[in-house]
């Protein structure tokens, strides 16, 4: 391969990168899934939230008055929905 064209390749690769994931879209679309599932009838609401000093978290709240909060600070778009997935159990 042409080492130019490698380098622009790589370029755009951490274009994209640098853009990162959706986590609050990710969320978003996470939650419709689970509440179709049985351990997702439970679910009241799971919540994207970003603080003031960058720290990112994930609010599961269920109709038992029951809150978690998950850190997902650097998390990857899987490893958010890992944490979300055993954060419902």
């Amino acid at each position: 391969m042409d080492p130019q064209i490698e380098i622009e390749a790589r370029r755009r690769a951490d274009q994209k990168l640098m853009e990162g994931e959706n986590k609050k879209q990710l969320v978003k679309e996470l939650k419709k899934l689970i509440k179709q599932t049985r351990a997702g009838i439970a679910v009241k609401a799971i919540e994207y939230t970003k603080s003031d000093e960058d720290d990112e978290y994930v609010i599961i709240e269920n109709y038992y008055g029951k809150t978690k909060k998950i850190d997902v600070t650097a998390d990857s778009g899987i490893a958010l929905m890992r944490d979300i997935l055993a954060g419902i159990r």
